[in-house]
């Protein structure tokens, strides 16, 4: 019981004295961060679309702004849920976007 009543006591003194807001602001900063780093590890998405002997996109585009395209993909993704499309659709969305593009030859 003593060790609820004094963190209970402790947490009322980090809420009145603004340290609480400090350290959720903090939170969320490094959980975008987490957030970030997952997209640029865990999406892959290149594209092999070359102009010539001499230019290629996807080399363009990493010197740039490095996983561009899998940023833009997860912008799409998050701005269709934003519009309330149902889960299933985006699903449908991925699964037949990432074929067609694939076969197309415009994503790898």
């Amino acid at each position: 019981k003593w060790g609820y009543l004094q963190g209970k006591k402790n947490i009322q003194k980090l809420i009145s004295n603004g340290t609480i807001n400090r350290i959720m602001s903090l939170m969320n900063v490094i959980g975008l961060m987490v957030i970030g780093a997952m997209i640029a590890t865990m999406i892959g998405i290149t594209t092999p679309i070359k102009f010539g002997k001499s230019f290629v996109l996807q080399t363009t585009l990493d010197s740039i702004f490095p996983q561009m395209l899998p940023l833009a993909f997860t912008f799409g993704m998050f701005y269709l849920i934003k519009k309330k499309v149902n889960t299933a659709w985006i699903m449908v969305i991925c699964i037949v976007g990432g074929i067609l593009l694939s076969v197309l030859g415009i994503f790898s």
